[in-house]
């Protein structure tokens, strides 16, 4: 008999040249117990025909659900219940009032979520806390009164959203950081930083030697602060030293996500009234891509978690003490009470357990960033497919991410190639580093580029969607690398590949925590391991 990881090679070669594997029947997901108009919609959407034929392989296979102008009254909290793939759900222009409260808990993957024209007089709090990926919602013309707080991130899309469920005309990330200021009354930068969201405060890094701007007035004694928060859309950054001039000393300076490119500015409090401000000389300096990070680095030079010869170890590691001790009102704010936190974000913790450094993640998250931004460019492209298939179907993860990252001009960006051997590192006549943001001993920007074209050839090809589906996760790791970098999300079989993939999915690139998921997990009596993995786990997943 063939082993599980033939068969498993077998049907990854049929999808490079285009064979489509039989269907496999799956087990009823009790589609004929829900509400009349929603059971209807999903017979309707998987092209059967009574819903007694409707498996979880038909449900996973939706992307749009309309149910608008139906005169829905109620729902049920099963009622979406398998939708793994929805994008799109259309609930407008009917009669409710009340909304179950986990009802959009399985749409894990759900961008566009119409909820207005109905008579809504209140949605439960945490409705939306798994729809991590959700793009676009309407609350309009409902009879609300009051949103709960916290319905939506700080730094969320709809933080502007009113208690009608209105959002505003203006849209970007100007208009959030208006909001944000607005909200809070920030007239100064002490006030900005100790507004800051929660996670803000806890996933950061102490910079103690600056290629910035500001970098004479950066030091061991008065560190630059770079803020990432919980999803990296927006990192800000302060300097510390009292007597650094206005330029640098009364401003916040920012980065923000777009789809395509980062914007970079500051939000400048010299003037009476203080101004959000997309400078020139920012955007020049983080390069045509927009660069996430300034430097050429494998590793973050220069940070608290710089690992180097022990004299810049111990040197560093003082610093970072007495930082901890500061009243400082720009560093006071700060928790360091989470510094062995293990995140989806970033390892505070910067450790040398017998003198050996230890790569921590304080790139990762704009590791995943920067990677979406590339991506895009890439989805982009006439190409892309041919790209793709080229990438993944070699199933050569080095090969896969010197082909992706390949296709753009090294001098504008930090990427290039990975090595195991930091030691060997050359810096070339151009400045330019041959290895990624190292964020993890087997991850980089460009791995997370090779994660994000797998994903989407998952999305795109039934032939993978089945493959992922009828694999579990216990097949995923090579016999001879069972280690905990190997995995996605779940301990052994417990979890099939895809719902592996769709939550790191969900984990890397959306604007979940690590927190936010090993709670989920646990109400499903799965057990996940802590910290911070790969976002490509090619050291198993891909190479299988």
């Amino acid at each position: 008999m063939k082993s599980r990881a033939a068969l498993i090679g077998l049907l990854l070669t049929a999808f490079c040249v285009f064979i489509e594997a039989p269907g496999v029947q799956a087990q009823e997901n009790q589609v004929c117990q829900r509400t009349a108009e929603v059971r209807a919609a999903i017979v309707a959407a998987s092209g059967l025909a009574a819903c007694g034929d409707v498996a979880q392989r038909h449900l996973a296979e939706i992307t749009v659900l309309d149910l608008s102008g139906q005169n829905i009254e109620t729902l049920k909290a099963g009622d979406f219940r398998g939708l793994l793939r929805l994008d799109t759900l259309d609930l407008s222009a009917n009669t409710l009032r009340t909304l179950p409260g986990g009802l959009f808990d399985e749409l894990l993957l759900l961008r566009a979520l119409y909820l207005d024209n109905n008579a809504l007089e209140s949605v439960p709090s945490g409705l939306f806390d798994e729809l991590l990926l959700l793009e676009e919602l309407t609350l309009h013309n409902n009879a609300l009164t009051t949103l709960p707080d916290g319905l939506f991130d700080e730094f969320s899309p709809f933080a502007r959203m009113d208690d009608n469920g209105n959002l505003p005309v203006a849209e970007g990330h100007l208009a959030e950081l208006e909001h944000f200021m607005n909200k809070h009354e920030i007239t100064t930068p002490e006030q900005f930083i100790e507004a800051l969201p929660a996670l803000h405060k806890e996933r950061f890094a102490l910079v103690y030697r600056s290629e910035a701007a500001a970098r004479e007035h950066v030091s061991y004694e008065h560190p630059r602060v770079v803020s990432w928060g919980p999803g990296g859309r927006f990192v800000f950054s302060w300097n510390t030293d009292p007597d650094a001039p206005d330029q640098f000393g009364q401003s916040i300076e920012f980065l923000a996500q777009g789809e395509t490119n980062w914007a970079a500015g500051i939000v400048d409090f010299s003037p009476t009234e203080p101004r959000i401000r997309e400078i020139a000389s920012c955007q020049s300096c983080h390069g045509p891509l927009n660069k996430p990070l300034w430097g050429n680095y494998n590793h973050w030079d220069g940070t608290e978690f710089v690992y180097s010869h022990r004299q810049a170890y111990q040197q560093t590691a003082a610093a970072n003490q007495a930082t901890t001790e500061s009243t400082d009102p720009r560093i006071e704010p700060l928790d360091f009470s989470a510094s062995r936190l293990q995140t989806s974000d970033a390892q505070r913790q910067f450790t040398r357990p017998n003198d050996q450094y230890v790569v921590v993640e304080v790139g990762a998250v704009m590791a995943w960033r920067h990677a979406e931004v590339l991506f895009e460019r890439l989805k982009a492209r006439e190409d892309f497919r041919q790209l793709a298939e080229t990438a993944v179907c070699g199933v050569n993860r080095r090969a896969a991410t010197s082909h992706l990252l390949g296709q753009f001009d090294k001098s504008d960006h930090h990427l290039a190639f990975m090595t195991d051997n930091p030691v060997a590192i050359q810096i070339d006549p151009e400045g330019i580093v041959p290895v990624d943001y190292e964020y993890h001993t087997a991850g980089s920007i460009g791995s997370a580029l090779v994660f994000l074209t797998v994903f989407d050839i998952w999305q795109a090809e039934s032939v993978v969607r089945k493959l992922y589906r009828e694999t579990g996760n216990e097949d995923t790791i090579l016999p001879q690398r069972e280690f905990r970098d190997a995995m996605l999300h779940y301990s052994l079989g417990t979890a099939t590949a895809e719902e592996e993939l769709v939550q790191k999915y969900r984990l890397h690139f959306g604007r979940g925590t690590y927190n936010r998921l090993d709670t989920r997990s646990r109400q499903n009596v799965r057990e996940v391991y802590p910290g911070t993995y790969s976002a490509d786990f090619y050291r198993g997943h891909l190479e299988v």
